[in-house]
């Protein structure tokens, strides 16, 4: 504050050298004054820092999946760290996983008075079920083949759409969203074999909420 008061000093008696008038003095005062008190976006925020936070239930990253990330491209381009559990009334035990999604926005619709949709997204997402039960690379105990894909790590594609709500009405910008996820090894086995397996056999649905910070 000490230095605007005297940036803006100086600045009033070199415009009154100029022979700048009073009124256009006092307009460029207040455009300082202004600027001062804004908030760089992003400034004062550790780029550790999540700028959103996230809630997902189901789509292979657990039954409810909480984690947070950041937005890119003005927010066409979503990043999100997920932990995910599945109880065990579900799962037969309890299972744990870390997620990484990343979502891509070709357009986003503005709908006016702080409503935007995005009728389209595609993303990829890899989960890392947490256990030594599951593993990356097959152990030797195994026949070879026995395995045919990880059973710690999948990747998965991702298809929706999300429509964000206004600040106005829940104190903070949230997006909505739901996605159809099918699990890269699905898609190849469908791929393969396409009339053993069918859409509802490949796809599971899943929804979410993205809150702005």
């Amino acid at each position: 504050m000490v230095r605007t008061a005297r940036a803006l000093a100086l600045a009033a008696a070199l415009s009154a050298a100029l022979g700048v008038p009073a009124a256009a003095r006092a307009e460029a005062e207040h455009a300082s004054l202004d600027r001062s008190y804004e908030r760089p976006e992003g400034r004062d925020r550790h780029w550790l820092l999540p700028d959103h936070l996230t809630a997902q239930f189901a789509g292979n990253v657990g039954f409810l999946a909480v984690g947070g990330g950041h937005a890119w491209r003005d927010d066409r381009v979503l990043g999100d760290l997920l932990f995910g559990w599945v109880p065990a009334s579900v799962g037969g035990t309890d299972i744990y996983q870390l997620s990484a999604k990343v979502t891509w926005s070709p357009w986003i619709v503005r709908l006016g008075q702080g409503w935007k949709a995005r009728p389209f997204t595609v993303g990829l997402q890899v989960t890392y079920l947490l256990g030594g039960e599951y593993f990356i690379v097959q152990p030797s105990r195994y026949p070879s083949g026995y395995y045919p894909v990880p059973t710690a790590l999948h990747p998965g594609l991702t298809l929706g759409t999300s429509l964000t709500v206004p600040k106005r009405f829940l104190d903070v910008p949230v997006s909505l969203y739901a996605e159809g996820v099918a699990l890269g090894h699905m898609l190849r086995v469908w791929a393969a074999n396409p009339r053993t397996l069918g859409p509802a056999d490949v796809f599971s649905f899943t929804a979410g909420a993205r809150v702005k910070l």
